[in-house]
């Protein structure tokens, strides 16, 4: 029975990921097809973060109570309602993508807050959990950005037909997911504050967890618009980067807990040098070459950074505070996906290339605190 039901709820997870993440070939899309600035578009891709925030600090605490899905399935049909909001700002209305980014980032925090700490409880061990629930959401966020970037390159309706894979898979997996037997809940009475989250060992993690979506958001909804003059196809470039960053970060989780931390935050940095050499060079052809490069090495810092974050604040974490501190991880994670729209605020005060060299010293400076932090933990 725990394998049938881990799958499904793995699906609800899966979905809402697709719909959130389809929207980043989109910052390019709207550029070219409607009045939207860079500005905007890659405001309205990082803003998402507001809504999911919110309800990572909602949903996670009321899933330790309520159960889990009393939380998973709100979050089903709140993301099928942001997909269809979002057809409406077809013409780049701004305030329609707004609401609908809004509402998808609702989606996804009541889901990786309830969705997680379900699959953690029908995993043997916190490891299998984690790696689950991160595969489930990085497959999600790897594959609908490909898609909806050749829909939105190749078709007649660039700002429509990305949005219509979502809806026709929410409408197969929400039965799947709606219908899966709730487990014992987790406790009885009012739910707990996080508080296993302030000790020593959580400190590290949230040093490093903006990194985890920063580094991808970089990759795929910033770094090709510097060079996009030079790609015949560059929204379904954007997209298949944004694959390939993914997709990569999949592959490597399994080997995420045995390399840690640390190799993952050493991979941002050589990212962010990565980064550096492409937007110095933009007037180059030679440097699309480059994007690819980016995308294996963020890519695999991503995998690696999420899935070490997640077992440990799992690990920390006792079952009453579970949904709780599996919100506040994800929160913190999801505040690097406003780093396109920071880079493009600061590139031009100083420079594109300038921009990567900061992010190229606050990778090395993280690096840093979390090597001390380890090392503090293993002198006691």
């Amino acid at each position: 029975m725990k394998n049938e039901v881990w799958v499904r709820v793995v699906l609800g997870m899966f979905v809402v990921a697709f719909g959130a993440n389809l929207f980043a070939p989109m910052v390019l899309t709207y550029r070219q097809h409607t009045a939207l600035t860079e500005t905007h578009t890659t405001f309205l891709y990082g803003v998402y973060a507001v809504g999911l925030i919110g309800a990572l600090f909602i949903g996670g605490p009321v899933s330790d109570v309520r159960g889990r899905r009393a939380v998973l399935r709100p979050a089903l049909l709140a993301t099928a309602l942001g997909s269809l909001i979002l057809l409406t700002g077809l013409h780049g209305s701004f305030l329609a993508l707004l609401a609908g980014r809004l509402i998808i980032g609702v989606a996804v925090g009541l889901v990786m807050s309830a969705g997680a700490s379900w699959v953690k409880e029908l995993s043997a061990t916190v490891a299998i959990g984690a790696k689950r629930s991160s595969l489930a959401l990085t497959l999600g966020f790897a594959l609908a950005p490909a898609l909806a970037g050749l829909l939105a390159q190749f078709t007649t309706w660039p700002t429509l037909a990305p949005y219509v894979p979502h809806l026709v898979l929410a409408l197969l997996i929400l039965p799947l997911a709606w219908t899966a037997p709730e487990g014992p809940r987790p406790q009885a009475g009012k739910a707990h504050p996080p508080l296993s989250l302030l000790t020593r060992e959580f400190v590290p993690v949230a040093v490093f967890a903006p990194w985890v979506f920063g580094v991808v958001t970089t990759s795929f909804a910033y770094l090709p618009g510097l060079v996009m003059g030079h790609l015949a196809h560059p929204i379904a470039a954007a997209g298949l980067l944004a694959m390939l960053t993914m997709g990569t970060g999949a592959v490597v989780q399994r080997w995420a807990l045995g390399l840690g931390a640390s190799a993952g935050l050493g991979l941002a940095a050589v990212g962010m040098v990565v980064g550096a050499v492409i937007a110095a060079n933009r007037d180059h052809a030679w440097v699309v070459w480059l994007l690819p490069v980016a995308s294996l090495v963020l890519g695999a810092a991503y995998g690696i950074l999420m899935v070490v974050g997640l077992a440990k604040t799992q690990e920390v974490a006792p079952a009453a505070e579970l949904g709780a501190a599996t919100g506040v991880y994800y929160a913190l994670t999801y505040l690097g996906f406003f780093a396109p729209f920071l880079l493009s605020l600061l590139a031009p005060r100083v420079g594109h290339a300038t921009s990567f060299v900061v992010g190229t010293a606050v990778a090395l400076a993280t690096l840093a605190l979390v090597w001390v932090s380890s090392r503090g933990k293993a002198a006691k």
